[in-house]
């Protein structure tokens, strides 16, 4: 564009032959170079519009002096200014680039990356946070080895901004400490509502989360502690069911229930099955004509894909159905029995989030 008024003013005086000044036309050639060009450039680009501002005032005689010196001052003005707000911007985008680099590692210590496999299961998960600015935000998962199988969480924190990252690094926090103490599981959904609701006590902040825990061991059998959550969907073959796993209060609400032990309950977990948990980002994702996303529909389609590429097709899927624009944080978690329940070496892998 900077080169493209250059040749535009040039043009005009030489097909024009009148007294007519392109001066302003060439001083706004630095301020369109200062758009995305270092100040390098910003320089070069104002010494062209002044060297030919000079050339064109005394080289051509139908200019007389109708092209007052105060022009090419103009343009040194605005190239002194449009360096001086380059040097701003690039100063800017370096304190952006070190924030980014500092929340991506927020990230992964608030979202491990799952490892690929674990206890002779296959895991996969990816979360995309609906403001795009944000690599964190309300959505959560984890998945922990422990004495009493693999445990998994997927839960969703009420709200959004940094009261629901804060919120969901006090229930990460809980379940990982207490998945590896506590052998019932409805207790580990237990201590989450406890330390959520300390948090509630000391901060004013009231906010609730949904949650779904899923324990997998070498039985066919897994267990489901629903915490008021999406519910979870059972892919065999090419069968998809979705488990009726009853719900319970949300996490920070069950002391309001006559027993503050969730419900737990039992479903057959055979070998290459594969356990679909997702947040309400998935489900209630809409269209442009306000029509949810069906996900039961949509998961026959992906039963021949591995568990990575089954969260990777899926989570795009959901991002074509709403054009692009995801209305809340959006987070798949699958979990693939394999053949047999040999354990094998947790390896941790960055490739299976996905930002």
């Amino acid at each position: 564009m900077p080169w493209l008024i250059w040749a535009t003013a040039v043009a005009i005086v030489l097909a024009t032959g009148r007294e007519l000044s392109v001066g302003p036309l060439l001083a706004a050639i630095p301020a369109v170079a200062a758009i995305c060009r270092r100040w390098p450039a910003i320089v070069g680009f104002g010494l062209l519009a002044a060297v030919t501002q000079t050339t064109l005032r005394w080289g051509l005689p139908t200019l007389g002096t109708s092209s007052f010196p105060m022009v090419t001052a103009s343009i040194a003005m605005v190239t002194v200014t449009c360096v001086i707000a380059s040097l701003a911007r690039e100063r800017g985008d370096r304190t952006v680039t070190h924030l980014r680099s500092l929340a991506r590692g927020v990230q992964e210590a608030i979202l491990r990356p799952l490892p690929r496999t674990s206890c002779g299961y296959r895991l996969s998960g990816l979360y995309r946070a609906a403001d795009t600015e944000a690599l964190v935000g309300g959505d959560f998962y984890e998945a922990i080895p422990t004495p009493w199988g693999l445990r998994i969480v997927v839960g969703d924190v009420a709200g959004k901004g940094l009261p629901a990252v804060d919120a969901t690094v006090t229930l990460l926090g809980a379940f990982r400490e207490a998945s590896c103490t506590e052998p019932d599981l409805g207790a580990v959904a237990q201590r989450m509502d406890e330390s959520l609701r300390r948090r509630q006590e000391a901060t004013g902040d009231d906010r609730h989360a949904t949650a779904l825990l899923v324990e997998v061991g070498r039985e066919r059998d897994c267990t489901f502690v629903n915490c008021g959550h999406v519910l979870p969907y059972l892919m065999t073959g090419d069968t998809v069911t979705e488990l009726p796993v009853p719900p319970s209060l949300p996490l920070g609400l069950l002391h309001l229930a006559d027993d503050d032990r969730p419900t737990t309950s039992r479903h057959s977990f055979p070998p290459r099955s594969r356990i679909v948990m997702v947040s309400d980002g998935v489900t209630e994702a809409r269209d442009a004509t306000g029509a949810f996303y069906d996900l039961q529909g949509a998961l026959p389609s992906l039963t021949s894909h591995s568990t990575a590429g089954l969260t990777n097709a899926l989570l795009q899927r959901v991002s074509d159905h709403t054009a692009g624009t995801p209305q809340d944080d959006t987070t798949i978690v699958a979990v693939t029995r394999q053949a047999t329940n040999r354990p094998e070496p947790a390896v941790p892998s960055r490739a299976a989030m996905t930002i």
